[in-house]
């Protein structure tokens, strides 16, 4: 089924609101002007989380493998050993306004391969290291992305590590992100909107119009797409109560606190 119900059911209440706000950002026009955040976009880059055999055998928290990979320790830093073939894959998020600022960084021995691929599949490679061992440091730059057809690079990325011709092993692992960073009052801006586009919906094509009074209450499950009425039913509580109260708090417009749902005291 088609319908708003569906994602009401299968997300968590409590989820959709912090979720608007990162979405808000994330599609943020930008400015020169405006303040950023500079965050390591890897998770596990230094490899410090132990293997999670309970998950399968050989897993490394945050990373995806293909082949053999192994752990290990050399001094006090933890390696991520790849042979021929093998290769760890992690995505990496960005904002596209500021995909230039993006620097993957890290260490390695042996000859590896890093690439980058982002949300439309284009790669960009960087042959790292080479045989003998040695420890090289290495970085791969957002300026330096495909850009096929003079389109910018696109977010999201996916960061892949592979070893070429022969045994590599990565460390230090990072991804120099930077996010906007808007103040409460262009954050708000952003969000608003949004949540009039998810909530407004329900309060127009959902509550109870169908019985004798309205209650304020859902009775009624739409389609998504062309917001017509799927199907009528008893009239009950719902997550969109709950969705409400919390947008209601922050934001008191009308539509959200008028009788229908009003806030219990």
């Amino acid at each position: 089924m088609d319908s708003a119900a569906g994602a009401a059911h299968h997300a968590p209440v409590s989820a959709l609101i912090p979720l608007l706000l990162l979405a808000a950002a994330a599609h943020a026009p930008g400015g020169a002007d405006e303040p950023t955040l500079v965050v390591d976009g890897l998770r596990n880059g230094d490899l410090a989380l132990p293997p999670e055999p309970e998950v399968a055998p050989g897993a490394i928290p945050w990373w995806s493998l293909a082949g053999e990979a192994s752990l290990q320790s050399l001094g006090d830093e933890t390696w991520l050993l790849l042979r021929d073939g093998a290769r760890a894959t992690q995505p990496v998020p960005a904002h596209a306004p500021t995909v230039d600022e993006l620097v993957v960084s890290g260490r390695v021995r042996g000859p590896g391969l890093v690439s980058l691929v982002d949300g439309l599949g284009r790669r960009t490679e960087r042959e790292v290291g080479a045989a003998g061992g040695e420890e090289v440091a290495f970085e791969l730059r957002g300026a330096e992305l495909t850009r096929a057809d003079g389109a910018p690079p696109l977010p999201r990325f996916t960061l892949e590590l592979a070893a070429r011709g022969g045994a590599a092993a990565f460390t230090d692992l990072r991804a120099r992100v930077v996010l906007p960073c808007p103040d409460e009052a262009a954050l708000r801006a952003e969000v608003v909107p949004d949540l009039h586009r998810t909530l407004d919906p329900w309060i127009e094509r959902a509550l109870d119009t169908h019985g004798p009074r309205e209650t304020g209450l859902v009775a009624s499950l739409f389609d998504a797409v062309t917001g017509e009425t799927i199907t009528t039913h008893a009239a009950g509580m719902h997550p969109l109560m709950e969705l409400l109260l919390e947008a209601v708090r922050h934001e008191p417009d009308p539509l959200w606190s008028g009788p229908s749902v009003s806030p219990i005291s």
